[in-house]
Parts: structure tokens; sequence; C-alpha cells
């Protein structure tokens, strides 16, 4: 008789192993794409979304290159230990162990660094030693101002493969004849069902009030099952797993939509710790809307706004741990490209966080049989590794 192998697609989750150094860095992560969104709902109406996870790990890709005051402010930034080797293996120990979390969902990290040949630059041993860690990192190396349109063509078919098609284009071949020094690319892609799914038929089209108060038509999915659920305050959230658990959708929502900007100031005073952390099962009836959301978030601006700055400043920026060039360069631009589908089987979603290196010019509650959580107007959500707590995605669902 032949052995038949288990199906790997209902073994059970594998937890993340943390030190309790990395706990705090999971927690301090966390914190930094809280404030992240805090800042972003301040300047951006409708919807939108970050990948915390992600950011860390550009950014920890490009502090790994970085040297002197440079290093030690993005080291600092990021808080995950007192230099960036321990800050690369810290994000590489945890994107390994997510990768592996549930075998139920596909969940991809992998990077991308580019050098230009026409600055002469090579990738200096240090830094591709460094970054070895992280066993799903590509090096590539163009003439960017002779080998634009190739150098484009291998980047957005590198996007596409990574994202399964959701972010397909992640340069053009205009860009690169603008002669930016390098790129330092990090792609996030996360795909899986519900542990209950919805079904279609239940899905009907309501009224869904938006951020600026007009009502729009709009498919909301609808079910009523035991869920995770919390409520305090005026504020009511709910858990929604995939696969075999490892993997958590939250949704908070705010009883009074005008206090969503105060939710997103609470979420990175620890709100999300309380909700995770108090939640109980008890029978909802769910009803949340089924959308897509796409678009390109300026990540310099925002990490120069929560003081991250010499890293931008061509003045002072110092990349000499990456490549050997004559030449100083600062990190010219740096933005994230995003994409989420929610329906009724489950969700997929991708981020890639793009950074450019060049040289710029200068009382009691009634007892009821079943909560309400309905989704009718704008609310946050998360995606997070419940384990650990770590966050993949967050952002706000307003139009």
């Amino acid at each position: 008789c032949s052995k038949v192998e288990p199906d790997p697609r209902h073994e059970d989750k594998v937890d993340i192993l943390l030190t309790k150094s990395e706990t705090e860095y999971v927690r301090s992560g966390n914190m930094l794409g809280a404030r992240m969104l805090d800042r972003l709902q301040e300047r951006h109406g409708g919807s939108f979304l970050i990948s915390p996870l992600s950011t860390q790990i550009a950014l920890g890709l490009m502090a790994a290159g970085a040297d002197g005051e440079t290093q030690e402010e993005m080291v600092s930034f990021l808080g995950f230990g007192d230099d960036a080797q321990s800050t690369i293996q810290y994000l590489s120990s945890l994107s390994g162990q997510l990768k592996l979390a549930d075998r139920k969902s596909d969940l991809q990290l992998s990077n991308l660094i580019m050098l230009n040949k026409d600055f002469g630059s090579e990738f200096r041993p240090g830094y591709k030693e460094c970054i070895s860690s992280f066993p799903e990192t590509e090096l590539m190396s163009f003439n960017f101002r002779k080998e634009h349109d190739e150098a484009a063509r291998k980047a957005n078919e590198w996007s596409s493969r990574q994202t399964a098609g959701m972010i397909p284009e992640l340069m053009t071949a205009e860009e690169l004849q603008k002669n930016p020094v390098a790129y330092v690319v990090n792609a996030l892609y996360f795909k899986s069902s519900w542990t209950k799914p919805f079904k279609k038929e239940n899905t009907r089209t309501e009224e869904f009030t938006c951020l600026d108060r007009t009502s729009r038509r709009t498919p909301m999915m609808n079910q009523r099952d035991v869920f995770r659920y919390y409520e305090k305050d005026g504020i009511k959230a709910l858990h929604m797993d995939y696969g075999n658990g490892a993997f958590c959708y939250t949704a908070i929502l705010p009883d009074d939509m005008a206090d969503l900007p105060a939710v997103c100031g609470q979420l990175a005073d620890g709100l999300l710790e309380e909700i995770q952390d108090n939640s109980n099962p008890v029978t909802v009836e769910v009803s949340i809307p089924k959308y897509k959301t796409e678009m390109t978030v300026d990540m310099k601006e925002l990490c120069k706004a929560m003081g991250l700055t010499i890293p931008f400043d061509v003045d002072k920026a110092n990349f000499g741990n990456m490549m050997s060039s004559d030449r100083r360069v600062a990190v010219t631009a740096f933005t994230q490209l995003l994409s989420i589908n929610v329906d009724e089987s489950g969700s997929e979603a991708a981020a890639v966080s793009k950074g450019e290196l060049g040289q710029p010019t200068a009382g009691e509650e009634e007892k009821e049989e079943y909560k309400v959580f309905k989704a009718d107007h704008p609310f946050v959500y998360a995606i997070y590794e419940t384990s650990s707590g770590a966050l993949l995605f967050m952002g706000i669902f307003g139009d």
C-alpha cells in the first residue's frame, strides 16, 4: 500500500515563536503602523490602506545599506534593536515564520534590489551578507540610461509575479531614464479564504454612508455566526478568521462616524491590543461591504512627518554600506503601491514598497440573543497574524 500524505490545507496553524525582545519589536512595529494610519486619515478621504510590515522590511533593507547617523536614525525609527544587523535578523525571522503559519493561506514576501551600473556601483560584500538572511531577495544591475526598457520590464515582471498580478507596474522606463542610483523594493502578497465564508445569495445592495456624509448603494455581505466580538465606549469590533486561524481580519466600527479620527488616534495608543485581548466569542449578525481598494501612498512624506529625515537629505544621508560609489545619495522617493479585494470567499491583498535612491537637488447593557455588527458607515480594518499580532495590512473603508 502506498502512503497517503495528509492534506496540508487541514494542518493546524503554526504559532510564531518570538523572544521577549522580538515580542516587543512586534508591538513597536504595530504602533508605528497605527501612527502611520492616523497620519494618513488626516490627509485622505474615502478609502485607503497601508502595509506596516512591507514598510518595515523596505526601510530595514535600506537601513542595512546606510552608515553612520543615517543608519542610527533609521534603526531608531523602526525600533527593532540597536543596529541594522539585529533589525534585519528580526524581520527575516518574522517573515520566514509568517509564510509557514497557515498552509491554507497564501503569504509571499520577497525583495528586489536594483543598482545602476551607470554610477559604477557594486553591492558591497558586507551588505550582501547582511541581507542574505532574506532568502527571497533578488539582486539586479542595469545601466538605467541605456537599458531602461529592459530594466523596467524585468522589474514589472517581478512585481506582477510576486503579487499574483495585483500590482503589475512597479516602475516605468521614463523613471529609469532620470538615472536614479538604486531601488530597494519589498513585495507582500496575501490571499486566504474566510474560515466562515459568506454566501453569495445573502449579499444585498444597501445604503452606505460615506465620510462626506453622502449615501451610496453598496453590496453588503451578510451572515450570522459565532465570531470574536468587542464592544465598549461607542466602538464595536469584529474578528473574522482566515484559513486555519493563523490570520485574522478585524473591523473596528465607531457608533458615530465622526469618531473615526479619534479611533485612529487610539489605535496608536494601544486600542488594537485592547480589542484583541478583550474580545469574546458571541453570536453576531454581520453585515459588511464587499469592496476593492487600490492606491499609492507617498511614504517619504509620511516618514518625514513622523521624524525620519536624514535618509532623505542628500547633504546628510550616507548609504555607503550598500554600494561602492564616490557619490553621495539619498532616498529621493519612497512609495507604497497597494491593492485589496474583500468578497464573500475571503481576501486578497498586495503591497509593494519601493525606495528610490538617487542624487536629489536640494451602565448595564441589556441582554440580547445576538450582537449586530452592521458596517454601513466608515470603519477601520486590519489583517494580522494571530499568535504574534504582527500587522500585515491596515486601512479605512470610507467610500
